[in-house]
């Protein structure tokens, strides 16, 4: 998902530059986080320990985490997709309230 995709899921268009820029980062931060619990339950022992060693090496990027969820399971763009969506969701819920 795109950043201005984001930013017009969560309808964040009129907050400044940086703020939107912000906004996104912790969104996507969170998404990869809530995917990443998710993933525990779909992959074996050996796939777990490799995870989380990834996860463990401060020099792997968050976009090192991603390659190796889109190599290791199936189907991940539609799960980060739908997990995407339910985050907009309950934030736009907490917005509103």
């Amino acid at each position: 998902m795109t950043d201005q995709k984001i930013i017009e899921l969560l309808g964040i268009e009129s907050l400044p530059q940086q703020g939107q820029t912000d906004f996104v980062q912790k969104f996507k931060a969170t998404v990869q986080l809530r995917l990443i619990g998710l993933v525990d339950d779909l992959i074996d022992d050996n796939q777990r320990r490799e995870l989380n060693s990834l996860l463990d090496d401060a020099d792997n990027s968050s976009t090192d985490v991603m390659q190796w969820l889109q190599t290791n399971i199936v189907d991940l763009g539609q799960l980060e997709q739908s997990v995407a969506q339910d985050y907009a969701a309950e934030l736009k819920t907490q917005i509103n309230s």
